[in-house]
């Protein structure tokens, strides 16, 4: 129970980062406890974030919510604390017990100034970038989807298509029609999960041979490969066709037939 202890208090920090806002946020609960006098406000906003705190804290809580949840999301808990609710109606509460203008107007600043140097200017971060275009995403990923979507219009159905991983995570946000047969979990290191496509995709030089059997195992329309990705002989060889070339990517189609169950339908 004790380790059970120190890994929310584990938790707490890392959701805390070097912000302050966590701190006003205890700040604001124990000082509504003691000025506010509306029952039900303080219910609401001082009461029930206490008792969610020590609820986060408490090891036979904590132990079946991580059952329940997993160990990675068990910080999501935290997001059920009303902070900025607390902290705004906290100092908006100290500013009107003042009378005098200049009270109301050093309060008001002061908070305004915890709350803004007290944070982290998230989009200095390195995964923040600026956006290319509307969609928010690489414009590389866009052209391609573009290309792929294309396709899927003109076969009145969708595609299956293998991609590199930088492109993993931003292709189905282009477009629901195209499917892929691993996505961005791939990425994740500790999730552990493996594909035998996926590793054939990734390998230093890619073996078109190997490459192929997989790509029919997971009944792939496509292919998107990078310019400068080595490979040990030409796709073309293997019955594929090259149909684009946008951003530094080749886009090939397999020219399998997948559907021929809907045709002998038909």
């Amino acid at each position: 129970m004790t380790a059970l202890f120190w890994k929310s208090v584990e938790v707490w920090k890392a959701y805390n980062g070097e912000s302050w806002h966590m701190a006003l946020f205890a700040a604001a609960v124990f000082y509504l406890c003691a000025a506010e006098k509306h029952r039900g406000k303080k219910a609401l906003l001082a009461y029930a974030s206490l008792c969610l705190c020590v609820l986060f804290f408490f090891p036979p809580f904590s132990a079946v919510a991580v059952r329940i949840m997993g160990e990675e999301t068990y910080y999501r808990i935290l997001w059920i604390l009303p902070v900025p609710a607390v902290v705004a109606y906290a100092a908006a509460k100290c500013m009107m017990q003042r009378q005098k203008l200049w009270q109301k107007a050093a309060i008001g600043a002061l908070a305004a100034l915890l709350i803004v140097k007290g944070g982290v200017y998230v989009y200095a971060h390195p995964t923040f970038a600026k956006a290319e275009n509307l969609y928010k995403l690489p414009q590389a990923a866009v052209e391609i989807g573009k290309v792929l979507e294309a396709e899927a219009e003109a076969k009145k159905d969708w595609v299956m298509a293998a991609a590199e991983p930088e492109l993993l995570p931003y292709i189905r946000q282009y477009s629901a029609n195209i499917h892929m047969p691993y996505g961005r979990e791939m990425l994740v290191g500790r999730w552990s999960i493996s594909h035998p496509l996926y590793e054939e995709m990734t390998r230093d030089i890619i073996k078109p041979a190997l490459l192929y059997t997989q790509l029919e195992r997971s009944f792939c329309d496509y292919v998107v490969l990078r310019q400068n990705h080595l490979i040990d002989s030409a796709l073309e060889d293997y019955g594929a066709q090259k149909i684009a070339s946008v951003y530094g990517y080749d886009i090939y189609k397999t020219n399998y037939n997948f559907y021929w169950w809907k045709e002998e339908e038909e």
